[in-house]
């Protein structure tokens, strides 16, 4: 829907406003303009015409694509509000929302009414392996000065949401976060979030402009931390529907690469089991990217274990190793797991329908590869979705995704569907 309004006369806004509905908690925006100030304007002011007059957000999120200026949306979004917090970041894959979804150029956000929500931000801009549990305990003592003093405003639901531009050890990151909360006795403050790349070459995949400045702070290897406290409660879960075929033992690894398997070369017993899965040598590199695609890995999950992390491989090395989307370690027994898309698509349907309760909002982390896998019909998927969650939402595909809450503990995937939703 194109509301045209972003450039017009203020009058002309204004009596718009007030035939809209009035006092939206959260409010879902987009705009596949190729104009990237233009797109960033345009969103802004769809989500803001379900404000009322005169509210305005205390957090925007906002996804772009890889070809878009993601400074130039965020300047016009500030066009429309001056005094949201704004989270930027460029995807590599799709966007989408209730009835809307962008690949080429173009933007789609999600605002949290001021009147609703109160947030918190800090941000590393890079970080530093040997020192980021330092660096993790200065966003940490921020979150919980300011969550005193938000507490006696009544707001003591909170969501934490993470936003890393490039890999990071994603259990390293949760055992920090939950260490952090143990100290404070605090063990029931969720989180979720997402690795949006496995590396930032260019420095302009995510961004943080600060509530009433013009300002945007590049995050190169780094992360931004945002609390969101409000009188509502948040839940997340996840679904990834692969299913295991048969164990593989790690005998050699070294950080994300694992050197061998059983014993052997790792891509040669990789290899292996495609050969008796059905396929010949030249079907499998012609098509390497594919079948790392359809073929992953479950991993055991010390905090859960029912439900094996997944991790996908990204490439072969030239001794033939398997890099992986997360560290691995040695001596360690996992699963070649099977991604069959109709059971893809099914996990994350049966997911939905079993989540009863009345929402405001979602945000919905959904993994690159199962794009990659699924291809067409991933589009399926996302109507799955879309004829499921009656909110207003905002999705976008991500290198990995995380979760932690005081009931399951926690998740590290690369290859699901990992949903908070706002609840009403």
């Amino acid at each position: 829907m194109k509301f045209g309004f972003f450039g017009g006369k203020k009058e002309d806004k204004k009596k718009k406003g007030k035939e809209s509905k009035q006092g939206t908690p959260i409010s879902v925006g987009y705009s596949d303009s190729p104009d990237s100030y233009f797109s960033g304007g345009e969103a802004a002011e769809s989500a803001f015409f379900q404000f009322s007059e005169g509210e305005d957000a205390s957090l925007i999120i906002v996804a772009a694509t890889l070809k878009d200026e993601l400074e130039k949306i965020i300047k016009g979004i500030r066009n429309i509000s001056k005094n949201s917090n704004i989270i930027g970041f460029k995807i590599r894959g799709l966007i989408f929302t209730g009835d809307f979804y962008v690949s080429r150029l173009g933007c789609a956000l999600i605002a949290f009414n001021s009147n609703d929500f109160s947030v918190n931000i800090s941000h590393i801009p890079t970080i530093h392996p040997e020192k980021f549990t330092e660096e993790f305990d200065v966003v940490m003592d921020n979150f919980f000065t300011d969550m005193g003093e938000i507490y006696k405003k009544g707001l003591t639901q909170i969501r934490n949401l993470a936003f890393f531009d490039s890999y990071q050890d994603g259990h390293e990151f949760i055992e920090n976060y939950e260490n952090k909360l143990k100290v404070k006795g605090e063990l029931n403050i969720p989180m979720s979030g997402a690795i949006l790349h496995p590396q930032n070459d260019t420095g302009d995949i995510l961004l943080f402009s600060p509530a009433g400045t013009e300002k945007t702070i590049p995050i190169k290897n780094g992360m931004i931390f945002a609390s969101i406290f409000s009188k509502r409660a948040s839940f997340t879960n996840f679904a990834y529907g692969l299913h295991p075929t048969i164990p593989m033992r790690i005998t050699k690894s070294e950080g994300k690469t694992v050197l061998e398997f059983n014993n052997k070369p790792a891509f040669i017993a990789y290899k292996e089991y495609l050969n008796k899965k059905g396929f010949n040598d030249d079907q499998i590199f012609k098509s390497l990217p594919d079948f790392f695609a359809r073929y992953q890995f479950g991993f055991p999950s010390h905090r859960n274990p029912k439900q094996p992390e997944i991790r996908t491989v990204l490439k072969k090395t030239e001794e033939d190793g398997l890099v992986f989307t997360g560290d691995v370690s040695v001596n360690k027994t996992i699963w070649i797991m099977d991604s069959n898309p109709e059971n893809l698509i099914k996990s994350t349907s049966e997911m939905l329908e079993k989540h009863k309760k009345e929402d405001i909002g979602a945000i919905i982390f959904s993994s690159l590869f199962r794009l990659l896998r699924l291809k067409k019909d991933y589009m399926n998927e996302i109507a799955a979705i879309q004829s499921r969650v009656k909110a207003p939402f905002v999705g976008f595909n991500t290198f990995a995704e995380f979760f932690y809450n005081n009931k399951i503990k926690a998740s590290y995937h690369s290859s699901s569907n990992t949903i908070t939703f706002f609840e009403q």
